[in-house]
């Protein structure tokens, strides 16, 4: 039997959803396996970079290049791909035109690092060290991909054959164009968007629409939305990714070892205002009532539901376990008692 032709998978600065769509093909993988010798996808099997290197120029039929360039590394893996595939594909958007990896251009590297290592309130680093190509340590050079200037696409770095659009691609769109190469159909001529679709999501969704007149964009945990009107007219997630997250989580649950017990810390309102006006957070103070008193419902709701493991709920208005050692070891003694170890469980708390 003649070898199949290989592909590849690559992500470069990416979230990691492209990988999702091409999971999504669902029982078509076990013909896309059936065609094809997936020889490269660091995020879904363990191929290296050597063995990459030790293919013949071009004996990867289709490498599908997710994300953008960010790093040396980025850049060099598409030098590779590139000379070992006869078709480079930029897959997803982030590969195509940027996508969100691209607004990082508004900015300097400079800026970059002092807002992620050095002015940010999650950050502890007294001696403000950002990353370096190079560190010096006691086992000798420790060395990591330096980080560019500027963010580029795939094509703004090596001549690419396709564009398959999406963010991610829809796995349907995706499963048209692998059919198409099992098939033989011929492809469009080079430089050509493919697996794109007819319409939008927009077009998709049921939910009421008026004025695209967004006064902001508000994060999910800013706002109640209004379950009949558009959410991107409230400024806030759109209807397709909530489908696509809730996907994405109910493959998760389904591959997922259950916990052997679910601890639910829950407090009123006006507690959590109170921790939340502790910790000191800006972007949380501005969460308002309303949305928590949202959250805690819901919440109630989805657990009267939760049938994965036993639910300990806590009730915590009383229990001021971040400062109070002596509430920290009620916590831990209910749980203790819950799960049948007395005694066995250990406090770990870290303030």
């Amino acid at each position: 039997m003649a070898d199949k032709p290989k592909i590849a998978m690559y992500w470069a600065a990416s979230c990691g959803g492209c990988e999702i769509s091409l999971a999504n093909l669902h029982l078509n993988l076990l013909q896309v396996d059936a065609a094809f010798d997936l020889v490269f996808c660091p995020c879904l099997a363990d191929g290296k970079k050597h063995q990459v290197e030790a293919l013949k120029d071009g004996e990867i039929l289709i490498t599908f290049f997710n994300g953008a360039i960010r790093t040396d590394e980025n850049q060099e893996m598409a030098y590779l791909l590139r000379r070992k595939s006869k078709i480079l594909v930029a897959y997803g958007s982030c590969a195509y035109e940027g996508c969100i990896p691209g607004l990082s251009n508004f900015h300097s590297k400079q800026e970059h690092f002092r807002a992620i290592y050095l002015d940010n309130p999650s950050i502890e680093n007294p001696q403000r060290i950002v990353p370096q190509p190079e560190t010096n340590v006691p086992e000798g050079i420790l060395t990591i991909p330096a980080f560019h200037d500027r963010v580029k696409t795939l094509s703004q770095t090596v001549e690419v054959d396709y564009f398959l659009p999406g963010c991610p691609p829809e796995s349907a769109k995706v499963w048209e164009v692998l059919e198409a190469v099992v098939q033989g159909q011929p492809l469009p001529p080079k430089g050509a968007v493919i697996g794109a679709g007819k319409c939008t999501v927009c077009d998709e969704c049921q939910k009421k629409k008026e004025d695209k007149k967004v006064k902001r964009l508000y994060r999910t945990y800013e706002i109640v939305p209004d379950r009949e009107k558009c959410l991107l007219e409230q400024g806030i997630l759109s209807h397709r990714d909530f489908r696509t997250y809730r996907r994405l989580y109910q493959a998760l649950t389904h591959s997922i070892v259950p916990p052997t017990l679910l601890i639910y810390l829950r407090a009123t309102v006006p507690t959590l205002q109170r921790r939340i006006d502790g910790r000191a957070r800006s972007a949380e103070r501005q969460i308002p009532a309303s949305y928590l008193e949202h959250l805690n419902r819901r919440y109630d709701e989805w657990l009267r539901r939760f049938e994965m493991c036993p639910v300990l709920r806590i009730e915590t208005d009383e229990l001021d376990f971040a400062h109070d050692a002596a509430a920290r070891r009620e916590v831990v003694e209910l749980i203790a008692q819950t799960l049948g170890m007395r005694g066995a469980v250990q406090e770990r708390f870290v303030p």
